[in-house]
């Protein structure tokens, strides 16, 4: 069977689990970094100006995402996801670094409500990292992918 973009199954099976498995991560590492990034402002602030490099570096490249092209070959699912989640990173870093045009791309693009409502979970989730799955999940939720993925215990 071909399925788009003239793919078989083992091509679209694979690609779909890449997109799977990058989109988890990325929702995973945005949250959870998030608080990571605000703790060590807090305790270190004197990192803040190199982390505002890496967040433009970041900013410019998710960006660069919301192209028509990137738009067309993404399942809209994935696509969406994806964008709220960098709505979200780019108005707290708007907000970090006082610079408000950061969330422009994001708004002009439908995104900015959908970021917000995830910057108020991040606010009334608690900060600490026993609270860290349930913000995940709850980031999820609000995204419409929870039944995406399963947490599986670690063992040592």
């Amino acid at each position: 069977m071909v399925h788009k973009f003239g793919l078989d199954t083992v091509q679209a099976n694979t690609l779909r689990d890449q997109l799977l498995q990058g989109l988890i991560v990325h929702l995973y590492s945005i949250a959870v970094g998030l608080r990571v990034s605000e703790s060590l402002t807090i305790d270190y602030p004197e990192l803040l100006d190199l982390e505002a490099q890496h967040v433009e570096r970041e900013l410019k490249m998710n960006h660069e995402g919301l192209s028509d092209k990137v738009r067309e070959v993404m399942p809209r699912e994935v696509y969406d996801a994806t964008h709220r989640i960098n709505a979200t990173y780019a108005l707290y870093w708007s907000n970090r670094l006082e610079r408000p045009e950061i969330v422009n791309p994001y708004r002009l693009n439908g995104f900015e409500s959908a970021g917000n409502e995830l910057i108020q979970i991040l606010a009334s989730t608690p900060g600490d990292p026993a609270h860290d799955y349930e913000l995940v999940d709850e980031w999820a939720q609000a995204l419409g992918i929870r039944d995406w993925y399963v947490w599986v215990k670690y063992e040592k």
